[in-house]
Order: structure tokens, then sequence, then C-alpha cells
């Protein structure tokens, strides 16, 4: 059932990606959330019920699938605010699933290197911003900046790397959906416009992918 699924699920990814390239807003409104259902539903075949960590995995890819649907519209309205909040929340259930990997107290010590990374990638992205979006793209900064952080320390702690795979590329691909959404057309160099999403829509479905198939590592 896995293997299918995945299948189903790289297909729908490809069929999003080449929708978003040609900038067919009805191929997206059928793909996106298709694909997004289905990193859902991997994480629940997997055994998402089994365990605490499961199920906070599969909070927060339900989590990220509202956040899809927010983000569907193009351009920067409120439903873009509630996207971005939605993904604060999935990123925060991360960080509760990573510490489930042999947490300390000293873990704690990695909100200051996140908090400097996630303010400087924000002062970078800042002029961009317009002045509504300022504050929550920097909370939603050092937050997702901490939940790399606490994917490296899930890593050195369990020795899977698949958490800083996923984390890396979760990254990432927020880099270039910032760029997309915020740098001037003007202003972007190589991949420019909808070809952004080279790297936005790849990067994106294959951590949560990731993060779904982690289930089964408890």
């Amino acid at each position: 059932m896995i293997a299918p699924l995945l299948a189903i699920y790289s297909l729908c990814v490809f069929a999003l990606l080449m929708g978003e390239l040609r900038e067919q807003r009805s191929v997206q409104y059928i793909f996106k959330p298709t694909a997004s259902l289905a990193f859902v539903t991997l994480a629940y075949l997997i055994g998402a019920f089994d365990s605490i960590y499961g199920v906070l995995i599969l909070a927060a890819l339900i989590a990220s699938l509202l956040g899809d649907l927010c983000l569907l519209k193009p351009g920067r309205s409120k439903l873009f605010l509630a996207g971005m909040a939605s993904f604060a929340a999935a990123h925060i259930l991360y960080i509760a699933a990573l510490s489930r990997w042999g947490f300390e107290m000293w873990w704690l010590l990695m909100i200051v290197p996140s908090t400097v990374i996630g303010l400087t990638a924000f002062k970078m992205m800042c002029p961009n911003i317009p002045n509504n979006l300022q504050i929550p793209t920097a909370i939603y900064s050092v937050i997702i900046a901490l939940m790399g952080g606490f994917a490296i320390l899930a890593t050195l702690k369990s020795g899977h790397g698949i958490f800083v795979i996923a984390a890396s590329c979760f990254i990432v691909s927020d880099i270039f959906v910032s760029r997309h959404r915020f740098t001037p057309l003007a202003d972007q160099n190589v991949l420019k416009g909808p070809r952004n999403y080279l790297l936005i829509t790849p990067l994106y479905f294959f951590a949560q992918a990731l993060f779904a198939l982690t289930v089964g590592l408890v």
C-alpha cells in the first residue's frame, strides 16, 4: 500500500510542478491539495497513531495541509498570513516531535543560535517584505530555524540523518517561497518568477514525505 501511494504522490507533485511552471491555476487547485492529503495519508498508513511521536508528526502534516490550502491563492492577502501561521504551527509540532528523540534541557540552548540565524535571514529579506508581514515573518524565521536546530540534535541523538535532510529541504524551499513572493522579478537571478517552483515544490513535498516516513522509525 505504501509503494503505490508514494508513486501516486510523486505523480501529483510532478503534475503540480508543471501547473506552477505554466501558471495553470486550475491544475494547482487540483494537485496541491491532493499531494498534501497524500503525505498526511502516508503518515497515517505507516502508523501515526501508534506513538506520541507519530501523532505529533501527523498533526504537523495536517497543519501543513491547511497552510497549503491557504497559499493556493497568489499574493499577500490575509490567506497568506493564515498560511504562514499554519506552517508556524506545523514547525512547532515538528519541534515537539523531534524532542522525543532524547530531549535534554540543554537542547533549549538551541534557541539562541536559532534566533540569531532566523533574524539574520529575516533582515536580509526585510527590505522586500510588506510592513504588515514583517513581524509575522520574523517570528516564522526564528521558528523554522529552531526546527532545523532540533532536527540536528535529533539526528545526533538518534543517528537518523533523515531529520536533517527533511528540515534542510523544508528550509531551502521556504527561502525560495520568500524569494518568489517578496523579491521583485527584476532582482531575481537564474530562477525567475514561476521557475522558483523548480526548487520550492520538489523540496517541500520531499521534506514532508520524509517526515511522514519517520513515523516508521519509532
